[in-house]
């Protein structure tokens, strides 16, 4: 869900939080507070941004877009595939 760039910085915050945590406890616990609900503020907005898409069918594969039978079908895998990858989690 997240570019390359994005899971490096996010990856490199957690990583400076483990590293500082010797030195100040609570500010590695915050700091890594802080990462963690950015990911999920994050995630969340991507996948309510992925689901809006497919609800308007953008892509001409949503539900009320008069959509034919494969756009419909594209639009279920995208659907089985993100719910899928989120239950994995």
């Amino acid at each position: 869900m997240f570019a390359p760039a994005e899971q490096e910085a996010f990856a490199a915050r957690i990583q400076q939080a483990v590293t500082g945590f010797v030195e100040d406890p609570h500010r590695a616990v915050r700091d890594a507070d802080a990462t963690f609900e950015e990911v999920v503020a994050d995630l969340g907005a991507a996948l309510a941004e992925r689901g809006r898409l497919l609800r308007s069918g953008k892509d001409g594969s949503g539900a009320d877009s008069g959509a034919d039978t494969e756009d419909l079908r594209i639009a279920l895998q995208h659907y089985r595939d993100l719910t899928e990858r989120l239950v994995r989690l």
